[in-house]
């Protein structure tokens, strides 16, 4: 009788231990698809206000350009290409490393929540990172051309 309850005492401790280690697996891939789409949401965002930035960058520096004649005279091609460029990676740094702590320490403002776990596997068979995405297209449409 001993034996018989040692063995069933074990049995119970292995199917403990075999669940606690599906739910450790399943939190696990939970927290890399919620990491994963905050570095997404972060990056889309880093864009749009990048993009923003540097074209108002740009066109004050072509407006410099053509009313300016020790603007136009006293810097070279490089350095009014540097403007827009250097703002456009200054903004896109800067709102894609706020926003990505904002979504860690702010989920449900995002839409990603833990507990939306039926909804989530659905989304992660289509979910697919915004720079994944923008370098399909620029591979897609306009590397391309380029080869031919």
């Amino acid at each position: 009788m001993d034996k018989r309850q040692k063995e069933r005492e074990q049995s119970i401790i292995n199917r403990i231990n075999n669940n606690t280690s599906e739910v450790v697996l399943k939190s696990e891939a939970e927290r890399i698809e919620i990491r994963d789409k905050s570095v997404s949401i972060g990056i889309s965002e880093g864009l749009k206000y990048g993009t923003v930035t540097s074209a108002v960058v740009g066109a004050g520096t072509v407006y410099l350009n053509h009313s300016n004649e020790k603007f136009k005279k006293f810097l070279s091609i490089s350095a009014k290409v540097s403007f827009p460029v250097m703002a456009f990676i200054f903004m896109f740094s800067v709102v894609t490393e706020l926003t990505i702590n904002d979504t860690h320490l702010h989920p449900e403002s995002y839409g990603l929540n833990e507990s939306s776990s039926n909804n989530s596997v659905i989304k992660q068979k289509r979910y697919m990172p915004i720079h994944h995405k923008f370098f399909n297209y620029v591979y897609g449409n306009y590397l391309l051309l380029y080869l031919l």
